[in-house]
């Protein structure tokens, strides 16, 4: 790749629309027409059930997909209950996988449950963390973690129970004044694997609607309007799912 392309790639990824540009939400978005994708006409899926899919559903999807674990293996989604969390969730168990939802609040135990996990953890509350993991997958640990929380004690977390030769995916985004800090000598020893995923392709997209389109994964959305997006920042936190701007 020549200096000119790298310089244009490294670009892209900062100052992607949404988190480095201002103006996503907004009635009319003005995008290079090679970002946009044609959505099958055979699928019939209402159009606030696609919206979730397009980020947060094919970002799920993806970390799963290039984590490459063997279906059967338990898999830890830290941020379960959140928009991507909770269709990470419904992805592994519709890939075979066994789950374990771990997030903050014992609340979120049975929407996570109702999703497709196998067990639910409350990390807030949940004293000797990687043992109750152990005790939870009867001492199998888990072979992938998907760190969705963008917290960088999430990824710390995350480290301490993967079972060996596991996978650190990382999704979620942290400030950039946290760093997570681990020693060489865990991955020497247990052979970890840390690696990164950020959405997807047209392909991706596409095999994530199948999903819906079967039944398999079926978005939770909370439907809401443009003028309802400033109240929505004062509660998001205590909102199961995705929410769904509706023109």
């Amino acid at each position: 790749m020549n200096d000119t392309l790298t310089r244009k790639a490294a670009l892209l990824v900062q100052y992607n629309s949404g988190r480095k540009w201002e103006g996503t939400f907004a009635e009319y978005v003005l995008i290079p027409a090679r970002y946009v994708i044609r959505i099958p006409e055979e699928l019939s899926l209402r159009d606030e059930v696609i919206a979730p899919i397009l980020c947060g559903g094919v970002t799920a999807y993806k970390a799963l997909k290039v984590s490459n674990v063997t279906p059967g293996k338990w898999i830890a989604v830290l941020g379960a209950a959140g928009g991507v969390g909770a269709l990470a969730i419904q992805y592994a168990r519709a890939m075979g996988y066994r789950v374990l939802a771990v997030d903050i609040s014992s609340e979120k135990a049975n929407f996570c449950r109702e999703l497709g996990a196998e067990a639910y953890l409350d990390v807030a509350h949940t004293d000797d963390f990687p043992e109750r993991v152990s005790e939870v997958t009867s001492g199998q640990d888990a072979s992938c973690v998907l760190v969705i929380a963008g917290s960088s004690k999430a990824y710390e977390l995350g480290l301490k129970i993967l079972a060996p030769f596991g996978v650190l995916t990382c999704v979620g985004i942290p400030p950039a004044n946290q760093l997570a800090t681990f020693h060489p000598l865990l991955f020497i020893d247990k052979g970890i694997r840390i690696i990164g995923s950020a959405v997807g392709t047209r392909k991706d997209i596409l095999e994530a609607l199948s999903f819906v389109e079967r039944g398999l994964v079926i978005p939770s959305i909370t439907l809401t309007s443009l003028e309802g997006l400033t109240e929505i920042t004062q509660f998001s936190g205590a909102v199961n799912g995705k929410y769904v701007v509706k023109f």
